[in-house]
């Protein structure tokens, strides 16, 4: 879900970059980004997508990064600053490892290309033999 336009459904063109987190985020983005994430006007935390749909998205995107009902977290809060402060701590923690590898491997251009060429020719051995049934199937060999 966007996080500006919490009842519009994520898409690659998204009006404001704040309303998405990407994968490899630094923490201080991700950070920003929950912080500013629209809410509703009543400051009660509940779920409810019908008259609550700010906090419902934030408490969705919770779930799934702690593995709990949107309910059961919201019953642990009565304020959307405690509740932001700790999705974005949870996001941080949970996202930190795909950051790290990203990292360690755009430092090492040698190592990617390992990894790479290592992946072509594992795909090469599953579907090299595919291919060549399909070209002599077609007429092509």
């Amino acid at each position: 879900m966007d996080l500006q336009e919490p009842t519009r459904k994520m898409s690659k063109s998204v009006s404001s970059p704040l309303g998405t987190i990407l994968l490899f985020d630094q923490p201080s983005e991700i950070e920003r980004k929950i912080a500013k994430a629209v809410t509703d006007t009543d400051g009660d935390v509940r779920f409810d997508w019908d008259t609550k749909p700010g906090i419902s998205n934030l408490l969705e995107i919770f779930a799934s990064f702690a593995h709990e009902s949107p309910q059961a977290i919201a019953s642990r809060y009565t304020r959307y600053g405690d509740l932001k402060k700790d999705l974005a701590e949870l996001m941080v923690a949970s996202l930190s490892p795909l950051r790290q590898r990203y990292e360690e491997l755009v430092e090492s251009p040698a190592d990617l290309y390992a990894v790479t060429d290592r992946g072509a020719l594992k795909a090469s051995e599953v579907a090299g033999p595919i291919y060549r049934r399909a070209a002599r199937a077609m007429g092509l060999t």
